[in-house]
């Protein structure tokens, strides 16, 4: 059983508690406007809100309340699966919320503000007896309910009519990457699939352009690289512009 501090019994405890509110109520809440009530209550899903319960409890310290006193207790071997779990759920959701947030700012104290929670998990899923545990496997809607009627209630994005960058015209419009990030990681998730994102950048860009120019390479460079990667994706997904900020 390993020791847990109290800062870190706190961490975990609402991370637990968010999962409870973020995932389970509304997995449960999806399929009660589906199925009858009796069938949320069920195998794996029954064990995993039971666990969630038992997390939270054991990461609440009731004792040794001394001012100056730092408090530690143990966390039961059993529920450390549910806990990872827990986590990594955390740790995707942050770094979600963290990347649309960092698209509206430069300032780099204000980033590292929005990605303090995520760096906190990422150091505490290094723990080792966290990295060994083998996270609680986690039910799909799918598994309860049809692709198709679980497809209309994901948030929908526009395929009809894409925009492509201002610039050349042939991948996708920056603006689009996270909107469409946001729905293939909902309807992925209801298959059970990955989201695989690749990031491609030319070697040395900034001499590039100072031997041959600007120009030069906006016309016989950049739209052959975009074109090649374009054709790559075609009909599998989509390839788009993007534009790192400057720090």
């Amino acid at each position: 059983m390993p020791e847990i501090r109290d800062g870190e019994a706190h961490f975990f405890r609402q991370a637990a508690e968010w999962f409870k509110q973020y995932f389970m109520d509304e997995f449960y809440r999806t399929l009660n406007n589906n199925l009858p009530s009796g069938v949320t209550r069920v195998g794996e899903l029954a064990k995993l809100h039971d666990a969630l319960n038992l997390v939270i409890e054991q990461c609440t310290f009731k004792e040794r309340r001394f001012e100056g006193v730092e408090r530690r207790g143990t966390l039961t071997d059993d529920f450390i699966p549910c806990l990872k779990r827990v986590l990594i759920a955390k740790r995707r959701h942050e770094a979600t919320h963290a990347e649309i947030l960092t698209q509206r700012t430069h300032n780099q104290e204000v980033i590292e503000e929005i990605e303090k929670d995520a760096r906190r998990l990422d150091e505490l899923l290094q723990l080792p007896w966290l990295k060994s545990a083998v996270p609680i496997r986690m039910p799909r809607v799918a598994e309860f309910l049809s692709i198709e009627s679980m497809q209309g209630k994901s948030s929908q994005t526009n395929f009809s009519n894409r925009e492509f960058d201002e610039k050349f015209h042939i991948l996708q419009s920056p603006k689009l990457l996270l909107e469409d990030l946001r729905y293939y990681r909902e309807v992925c998730e209801l298959r059970g699939v990955s989201v695989v994102v690749a990031y491609l950048d030319i070697d040395d860009f900034k001499r590039l352009n100072s031997a041959y120019g600007e120009i030069e390479v906006d016309r016989r460079v950049l739209p052959v690289f975009m074109r090649l990667i374009e054709a790559h994706v075609f009909q599998h997904g989509f390839a788009y512009r993007y534009e790192a900020m400057s720090t």
